[in-house]
């Protein structure tokens, strides 16, 4: 409709632009938009977890989220200048979210210390009889959709639908105490699928079981496994009672959707600090680095840039499908090593989305995404 909008355009790698455009219905608008670049900036680190290297995650959210393998402790990361979340992850470890980690440019040094994750409370759904939760509504032990066993869900798993304007939960049987540790994490697999901006899941905390305060909430088509990290530091010292619940604003049935099932919930409490060191001290591999491909999207060919340290006897680059099937293996020479490039012609391959990998010496570093478009 006619009037003045904002119009905000953003881009991995680039300042967000933000700008005011007036909508004429009578006529064509052209409104030009240049993206300044930002600076690049590299963090090699070492991820520890009761003082041994261990396998793991880097989550750094951005327009395009990046997932950063950590393998035997050691990661790189490439990111641009600016404030950023970043979660830290390892299996059986504390997570470590630093909701506005500092980028800055140049070449640093991380050091990554977790502690192991002590449980406070955990249900994993794989006993339908012996449940630590209240259920409110019409959910339903399965093992159909499970992220691990069993897990739970308002509507089947996807084979049934919620109710119109629906308000049902789970909530714990017993209240959970968060002390005796720096920091508190609550974490679950879900899987979503509702009318977004309309039909939200929840998690809602309350310290008597009656009044309640929401804490988190998600809507809309995410009916894929993926996992839910919400930090409980605010509420340190607290004992607290925990509440699951799918709420519904559609009037009819033919607006409501599959619904929420939830997976592996538990709640921990444990330690981590985050340390910037001379990138000098970080051992040689985790100078490696995989650079985003350009063009992107690209057809047919794209670049691989990389930085591979001179002590590296081999190296290769992975490309998969979204299948996770291996569509091509490049085994770059000394001299693309050296050089620090490598093009992929993907004449062969159909149009889609494609993940490639940099291994050096055994070792996999990040994972990126590429964009076939033909």
């Amino acid at each position: 409709m006619q009037g003045s909008y904002t119009l905000t355009v953003r881009k991995n790698g680039y300042e967000t632009s933000t700008q005011t455009v007036v909508v004429n219905p009578t006529s064509w608008s052209v409104h030009d938009v240049y993206l300044q670049p930002l600076q690049q900036s590299w963090y090699n680190g070492t991820m520890i977890c009761d003082g041994q290297p261990v396998d793991g995650e880097i989550i750094v959210f951005d327009t395009e989220n990046d997932t950063i393998d950590v393998v035997d402790g050691s990661f790189s990361i490439h990111s641009w200048t600016g404030d950023r979340k970043v979660i830290f992850r390892a299996e059986g470890c504390e997570t470590c979210i630093e909701d506005a980690f500092t980028f800055e440019a140049g070449i640093h040094g991380l050091v990554v210390e977790l502690s192991p994750a002590d449980v406070l409370y955990q249900e994993d759904f794989d006993d339908a009889n012996d449940l630590s939760v209240d259920i409110n509504g019409p959910w339903q032990v399965i093992d159909e959709l499970a992220w691990m066993g069993s897990a739970i869900t308002d509507s089947w798993g996807g084979n049934g639908f919620y109710a119109p304007n629906c308000d049902v939960n789970i909530t714990t049987q017993d209240p959970v105490a968060l002390s005796g540790y720096d920091h508190y994490n609550l974490e679950f697999m879900q899987n979503l699928y509702t009318e977004a901006d309309f039909d939200f899941a929840r998690v809602e905390i309350s310290s008597d079981g009656e009044t309640w305060e929401e804490i988190w909430n998600d809507t809309g088509k995410k009916d894929w496994w993926n996992r839910v990290i919400i930090p409980l530091d605010d509420y340190a010292d607290d004992t607290l009672y925990f509440r699951f619940r799918l709420t519904a604003d559609s009037p009819d049935a033919v607006l409501v959707d599959p619904g929420w099932t939830i997976d592996n919930l538990r709640i921990t409490g444990g330690s981590f600090t985050v340390t910037e060191v001379d990138p000098d001290s970080i051992p040689d591999f985790t100078r490696t680095q995989l650079n985003p491909n350009y063009p992107n999207p690209f057809n047919p060919v794209t670049i691989f840039s990389y930085s591979i340290p001179s002590s590296a006897r081999n190296a290769e680059i992975n490309v998969y499908n979204t299948r996770g099937q291996r569509v091509e293996k490049i085994v770059l020479s000394r001299q693309d090593m050296e050089r620090g490039s490598v093009a992929w012609d993907a004449v062969s391959q159909a149009s889609g989305i494609y993940f490639y990998r940099l291994k050096v010496d055994g070792k996999t570093t990040i994972t990126r995404k590429a964009c076939l478009i033909k």
